[in-house]
């Protein structure tokens, strides 16, 4: 995970009793005014939104890693309701005090799994069609969260449409709320309309949410081709299972109904935006694939990866934070498991030069911790994970050829560390995720983990190799990611990774590197790549890493 850069700037704000009366008065709420209306070809839906009303992403789902019964691989899981629940929104737009959530009836509200994967949240919507006549207000307090009970007069909507009120409580905000179906579509639907009190005259707007409820039509789904920018780059040269093209069409799908959404391919990458700065989309598309050829020499793909890397960017910083959602807003791009994407921010300040540069170094972060997902299929110590992520973020490339830099101000934070006792490996080691973070920690203390796990990864892949007495060190973090990669338990990979290695003395030696400035000096010059593709091949003759890699990494340092 990394954190943003974001410029602070104070405000001076002049006296209160200098500013004009009618200034110091609240605004007055206003109603909701029409919008256009949204086609959604690939749902066969159309609706008249809210003027300043925009569509937005779906919200991703929280996930963990699970255990198939029939083949004992690892797979994701999520809460099933919640994955119910998603699966049947058809679409949401948000804006200027108001929103709208439509959501389309397609499984029973009973018998929901507590746990599922995808797979088998398929084949449970294929045991579990919708009876004839559901229960509709099970169904609509299960979907929405809403107690709703109909209420007043049915109303004429498009075609056969017939629209039936319902009273609805369960929001801080007012909600109008409607249930509309259509006999001859064979669908229903429940749109819910939020108006944000203070802001929104609920009384004036009623008006405007009936026309827009009224305004639905259904027609037969169409086949919604997504723009691709053709600027897209797939060579070929590698080829590709089924779930992989299975996992990439998904995504495509997913942008269907989002206006001015469009992707962009690559041999490993997917994507998706709605950014009007081609220019700088093809940056990213350039920076993630010569960044991928340095993971892939430093940590070889050994087997198959399964799922397309997808890069998602929204056009502005406020479409990023609703899309990750409050608790990561602090954050400039961001590693999302649950939604198998790496979401990054388009910063608000700072020159092209500037904006590029933070960009870049995010990506090269977060890029790693989604290639080592993918890679690995498994989740690995924070140390591990974080610290190779804050390694990448040194990346330099020349030609075909990169280096990976030291990152200066870890390094100098890591000496005042090794100076005053506050180096402890085995600390780190065995450091949670939780603490790491120091979530009710300092911003100096998660600013030392960092740093510190940096080091420890900065030393094991180039410090260690610049005396013959440490080079051993360098096979630690290989044998960490084969036997992780083999066993997908980070207990086993770190077993594995220390075999024949004390602690305290790797500890020692890792303080007398830090503190001996030249060979801090000599490492950031040290070739790593080739030394580590001859003890790969040393590592991978015996047993318990026999296997080749798939792919022939590129040229290093």
């Amino acid at each position: 995970m990394k954190a943003a850069k974001i410029l602070a700037f104070a405000v001076l704000i002049s006296p209160l009793a200098s500013v004009p009366a009618s200034a110091q008065q609240p605004a007055r709420a206003q109603a909701v005014r029409p919008g256009t209306t949204e086609t959604l070809e690939g749902c066969g839906l159309r609706i008249k939104t809210f003027k300043d009303c925009k569509a937005i992403p779906g919200q991703p789902l929280d996930c963990r890693t699970g255990t198939d019964p029939k083949t004992g691989q690892a797979v994701e899981v999520y809460p099933g309701p919640e994955y119910w629940r998603k699966e049947q929104i058809v679409g949401e737009w948000s804006g200027a005090g108001a929103g709208i959530t439509v959501y389309e009836m397609k499984y029973p509200a009973d018998k929901i799994p507590r746990i599922v994967s995808r797979e088998a949240f398929a084949k449970w919507a294929e045991e579990n069609k919708l009876p004839a006549e559901p229960d509709i207000s099970t169904w609509i307090k299960a979907v929405s969260g809403l107690d709703a009970t109909p209420a007043g007069t049915k109303l004429k909507g498009e075609g056969d449409a017939a629209i039936t009120p319902y009273d609805c409580t369960g929001g801080a905000n007012h909600m109008e709320c409607y249930l509309v179906r259509s006999a001859k579509a064979g669908r229903t639907l429940l749109c819910v309309y939020e108006l944000e009190r203070g802001k929104v005259d609920v009384e004036r707007s009623k008006s405007v949410v009936k026309s827009s409820v009224q305004a639905i039509g259904f027609f037969a789904p169409k086949a919604v081709v997504v723009k691709q920018q053709p600027n897209s780059a797939v060579n070929g040269k590698r080829t590709y299972s089924a779930e992989f093209l299975a996992s990439k069409q998904k995504v495509i799908d997913g942008i269907k109904n989002l206006k001015g959404w469009w992707f962009l391919e690559t041999e490993n990458y997917l994507l998706v935006s709605n950014q009007k700065n081609r220019q700088a989309m093809d940056t990213i598309k350039k920076d993630m694939e010569k960044a991928r050829t340095a993971f892939e020499a430093v940590y070889p793909v050994i087997g198959e990866i399964k799922a397309v890397s997808v890069i998602r960017v929204p056009a502005t910083r406020a479409e990023y934070l609703a899309y990750i959602g409050p608790e990561y807003k602090w954050s400039g791009g961001i590693w999302m498991p649950s939604k198998n994407e790496l979401v990054i921010s388009d910063s608000d300040w700072g020159d092209n030069r500037s904006k590029a540069g933070q960009i870049r170094e995010v990506l090269f972060h977060e890029g790693f911790h989604q290639y080592l997902s993918y890679a690995a299929d498994g989740e690995a110590d924070v140390w591990f994970n974080e610290g190779h992520a804050r390694f990448f973020e040194g990346l330099e490339f020349t030609g075909s050829t990169f280096r990976v830099n030291c990152q200066q101000s870890d390094a100098a934070l890591v000496m005042q560390m090794v100076s005053s006792g506050r180096a402890g490996l085995q600390k780190m080691f065995t450091m949670s995720h939780q603490d790491f973070y120091a979530a009710k920690g300092s911003d100096k203390e998660r600013s030392e983990h960092y740093s510190l796990a940096w080091g420890i990864v900065y030393y094991m892949n180039k410090g260690a190799l610049c005396s013959k007495k440490t080079e051993r060190y360098t096979e630690i973090p290989l044998r960490y990611y084969l036997t992780l990669q083999r066993t997908h338990n980070a207990r086993a990979a770190m077993t594995a990774a220390m075999d024949g290695v004390e602690v305290a003395q790797l500890e020692k030696d890792f303080i007398a590197f830090w503190k001996d400035s030249g060979n801090v000096r000599r490492s950031a010059s040290q070739p790593f790549v080739k030394e580590r593709l001859e003890l790969l091949k040393k590592l991978q003759k015996l047993p318990e890493f026999a296997g080749p890699a798939s792919s022939t990494p590129s040229d290093g340092e």
